[in-house]
């Protein structure tokens, strides 16, 4: 959840902003192996913090249709939900994308060309900044996986650890929960921050949301390539248009 420090930094304190880290980070195993599963146990920990609305909620790529779950569930417990965010999330409605060889050399091809499309937008300054915070972020993803890998062959007394989520990959779990999730119509309003271009694989219009958006659906292009949005000076676009969001969700009614 520290993806979104920069954002809440950057809204400042007059919109308190709360995160919720995905169960199973502390590579302990304990996985919420779907969207429903998810949303049932973040619920849980917004209500205790905040047990009545107006709620504003928003989430990134597979987080976003958590998100989205949870925005179902409160609107059927009577809830006002005042926003409900999407940042760069993909509606796979139950469809894993099929990733060929030949796509996924593709797919990193183009991950490699939108990092220097967001490089190249910046001066040297902010380059070196966006380039070194990007190698900060890929070398905590492998050390994760490295560590998650050594814990499952750890042979504590002589004896291996019995554990049916050994060697699992959280971001693996997360994955399969965002293609397994299959929306239903969502009654109020969608907001999607979504990059200039995206992957060619990712070709349904509006990201997918559109068929379920029954509310209306509101698309705000951010110009930043994929990869791009939370990490400066993008992020701060992305707050000054979340700013203007969260101050209209909060004039459409009383607190």
């Amino acid at each position: 959840m520290l993806l979104f420090r920069d954002l809440a930094r950057h809204l400042g304190s007059a919109y308190p902003f709360y995160g919720l880290q995905s169960q199973g980070l502390d590579g302990k195993g304990n996985y919420l192996t779907s969207i429903p599963e998810m949303a049932l146990h973040y619920l849980k920990e917004i209500r205790e913090l905040q047990p009545d609305g107006p709620y504003y909620l928003g989430g990134f790529c597979m987080g976003g249709s958590v998100a989205y779950e949870i925005a179902q569930r409160l609107r059927e417990q009577n809830q006002v939900v005042r926003l409900l965010v999407m940042f760069d999330s993909y509606n796979h409605n139950g469809t894993a994308p099929q990733m060929s060889f030949g796509c996924r050399v593709r797919y990193l091809r183009e991950k490699a060309l939108f990092h220097c499309a967001n490089m190249a937008q910046l001066p040297l300054r902010e380059l070196i900044a966006y380039l070194g915070e990007k190698i900060r972020g890929a070398k905590d993803r492998e050390f994760a996986k490295i560590s998650v890998k050594l814990a499952s062959h750890s042979k504590p007394n002589g004896t291996r650890v019995a554990n049916a989520n050994a060697g699992i990959i959280l971001e693996d779990v997360n994955d399969h929960a965002g293609h397994s999730y299959r929306p239903k119509a969502y009654p109020g309003a969608i907001t999607l921050f979504q990059p200039r271009r995206n992957y060619t694989f990712l070709k349904k219009p509006c990201m997918g949301w559109s068929e379920v958006a029954t509310g209306g659906l509101k698309v705000i292009e951010l110009p930043v390539y994929p990869g791009g949005m939370f990490v400066e000076p993008y992020v701060q676009i992305l707050a000054d248009n979340l700013r203007i969001c969260l101050e209209s969700a909060q004039s459409d009614g009383p607190e």
